[in-house]
């Protein structure tokens, strides 16, 4: 759990975040995937069971958001990484929880990751995910004018060929380095 290894990190000494916690989607401890379709939830997580009670979930993310307002200096930033995730056929947004944290939302900006999975047509593919810029005080310390030109909807294709069937793209993290920290700022992604 990261919020372990965040407790032992001194409160104000980290510059920006950059995350993309578990989405809580059924993934299973100690889950065998050979032969298995991924896309039943069947992500190998090790000792983490990703398939918390709702509540329970929330409850932990926002623990783990104001743990990072802790160690965030005044103005530092938080890119926080999620999806809308359908349960029942009702969506829940990762801002029912977020607006619950002690950081201040900044932006959503709003990941295009060029493809959807093969999934049981009963909606829309969904082919985005969610950036939220949250930050800790008054205002953002920093911000890279140049980043800007990005806009608010990225177009990054997701990664292949990974043990995971949707790894992070280092192209996200490259993006919110770039815009909120400069050199010799400590970044952190628990």
């Amino acid at each position: 759990d990261c919020l372990e290894i965040m407790r032992g990190i001194a409160s104000n000494s980290v510059d920006l975040v950059v995350t993309s916690p578990p989405y809580n989607k059924r993934g299973h401890s100690g889950a065998n995937l050979a032969g298995r379709n991924w896309k039943a939830g069947d992500i190998d997580y090790g000792v983490f069971n990703d398939n918390m009670p709702e509540e329970h979930y929330q409850a932990w993310q926002v623990d783990i958001l104001d743990e990072i307002y802790r160690v965030l200096v005044d103005g530092g930033s938080l890119f926080y990484n999620h999806k809308n995730r359908v349960k029942k056929y009702v969506l829940t947004s990762p801002l029912v929880w977020l607006l619950k944290s002690k950081l201040t939302l900044r932006q959503e900006i709003v990941w295009d990751r060029g493809s959807a999975p093969d999934i049981n047509p009963r909606r829309f593919y969904p082919s985005t995910e969610r950036i939220y810029w949250m930050f800790k005080g008054d205002k953002p310390k920093y911000f890279n004018a140049a980043s800007a030109n990005h806009k608010e909807v990225w177009r990054i294709n997701q990664e292949y060929n990974s043990e995971h069937p949707a790894p992070f793209p280092v192209e996200i993290a490259k993006r919110c380095i770039e815009a909120c920290s400069m050199i010799g700022d400590t970044v952190l992604d628990p």
